[in-house]
């Protein structure tokens, strides 16, 4: 199958987007040819690709940096997370991660938007239906763990005591 995800990048990797890439990443190393189209050119976004956040670089991922999904160089596919792209460049699906993250009118469209919604959690799904998407257009998966990356790596009787906790600012974290 090819795949492409569209979604511009900053030298910075939020969660959501480190999502992305791990499904990206995922997707190649199971076969399929994935292509991540960096774009469109919004403020922050990397200038080139040498700009890669390390966890996008290897792993059997094509990467472009793209102004518009009009360019007749895009690769086609089979599947490509926007909504909005063209038809040659596949079927649209979006990765649903959250909800109040957006504005009303964008988490709305990403919705009951076209193509096929993948939700990360249960109630994700049930919000969906809350907002009138057909129940076929909704899939429930969850993200698994790379046990590579994330595994014990020092015993815990070795390690010192640390508290830590993750925070964000936008209202829905609930900091």
């Amino acid at each position: 199958m090819r795949v492409s995800f569209v979604y511009p990048t900053a030298q910075s990797v939020t969660g959501g987007i480190a999502v992305l890439y791990q499904f990206a990443n995922g997707l190649a190393r199971l076969g399929h040819e994935v292509n991540f189209l960096h774009g469109p050119n919004l403020p922050g976004r990397i200038e080139s690709l040498d700009e890669l956040p390390e966890m996008c670089i290897g792993h059997g991922v094509t990467h472009h940096l793209v102004d518009a999904l009009t360019d007749p160089d895009l690769p086609s596919g089979d599947v490509i997370f926007n909504q909005a792209a063209p038809p040659r460049l596949g079927l649209p699906a979006t990765i649903v991660q959250g909800h109040r993250m957006l504005s009303d009118e964008m988490e709305r469209v990403s919705f009951v938007g076209p193509g096929i919604k993948i939700c990360v959690a249960t109630w994700l799904v049930d919000i969906g239906l809350e907002m009138g998407a057909p129940r076929e257009s909704l899939i429930h998966i969850p993200p698994g763990l790379d046990h590579d990356c994330f595994r014990l790596r020092r015993p815990l009787q070795d390690r010192p005591i640390d508290v830590v906790f993750m925070y964000h600012a936008h209202r829905e974290k609930g900091w």
